[in-house]
This record gives structure tokens, sequence and C-alpha cells, in this order.
């Protein structure tokens, strides 16, 4: 039922259901041999041109990770990479992802590594 600025109403229209989906993004960071990078797609639509990244700064790292990769996402699915690292020390790991429709997810832990190995990931 709508209302002019003139007073005029209109007559009630009949009721429909209307949903708005999304997809929903969680991150997740293991360590191991390398470290384990999780994205999952909680939400009820596809995560579109789905983009991610990880960083591992400070400690003595051999090679600083900076991955990116584009790609869909579908609802209720989770994508795994293992990331090999080489160095030593305390370290910080971030990670992001974020997709099209403006959803995006980030975490960052602080581990430990040492050569190919990272544990006491907090």
């Amino acid at each position: 039922k709508v209302k002019d600025w003139h007073g005029a109403e209109s007559s009630w229209a009949e009721p429909f259901e209307l949903s708005i989906t999304a997809p929903e993004l969680t991150v997740e960071i293991k360590g191991g041999f390398g470290v384990t990078v999780s994205i999952s797609n909680r939400g009820d639509a596809v995560a579109t041109a789905l983009t991610w990244n990880i960083t591992i700064d400070n400690g003595l790292i051999l090679n600083s990770y900076r991955l990116q990769f584009v790609f869909d996402l579908q609802p209720g699915t989770e994508f795994t990479e293992k990331v090999y690292v080489l160095g030593f020390g305390k370290s910080t790991i971030h990670l992001s992802a974020s997709c099209t429709e403006g959803v995006s997810a980030d975490a960052t832990r602080q581990a430990k590594i040492f050569l190919f190995f990272v544990f006491g990931v907090k």
C-alpha cells in the first residue's frame, strides 16, 4: 500500500517473497610443512572472480609470498592451497580474499618458521 503527497492511497497489493543471496567468505591459516590456507564460501551465491593474497613478513624469509589467483567459488565449497615457505624466526602471516560482489575476509596470524616448517600458528 502506498500513499502520495496528495493523500491518495492505493489498495493493498498481493504480498510476494523476496530473498537476497550473497556469498559469505571465511579464511583460515594453518601450519605444518608449509602454510595451508583455506577459503570457504558459506553463503548461498557464487563468489565470482575471487582473488586471494598471502603475505609472510618478519623473521628471515628467503622468499616473501604474495600470491593472487582469480576463480569462482561455488556456495558451500572450500578452496585449500599449500604454500611452501623457507625461512627462520617469528613471522606474521596475512591472508585476504575478496570477490566482485564486494564481500571480503582476512586473517592475520603469528607463527614460527624453521626451514620449511611452520608451527605455533596463533
